[in-house]
């Protein structure tokens, strides 16, 4: 039942389709920047889904939402500034 909700609100919701494509990539995929979380998301939802003039405050808008649910699921959304491996990491 929640799944068909959700795929109905990703349909029509272009922030909640923006949070379950950051979801998923960050659970699929470990060291990823700022640069490239954007680059996948749009390959799925379309350029500019964040926007175009304030995208940085969309997307940790949308980060910080994700790292709740992360915490809420029992997982650590956190970012590592190493240069050989930066990005954020479960």
């Amino acid at each position: 039942m929640k799944d068909t909700i959700l795929h109905d609100a990703i349909r029509r919701d272009l922030t909640t389709a923006r949070r379950v494509a950051l979801l998923e990539i960050l659970w699929d995929e470990r060291y990823l920047t700022r640069g490239q979380l954007i680059a996948r998301v749009e390959l799925r939802l379309g350029k500019n889904c964040f926007g175009v003039s304030a995208w940085e405050d969309t997307f940790f808008r949308d980060m910080r939402l994700v790292k709740q649910s992360f915490e809420t699921a029992g997982y650590r959304l956190l970012y590592s500034r190493n240069r050989k491996q930066s990005g954020y990491y479960l």
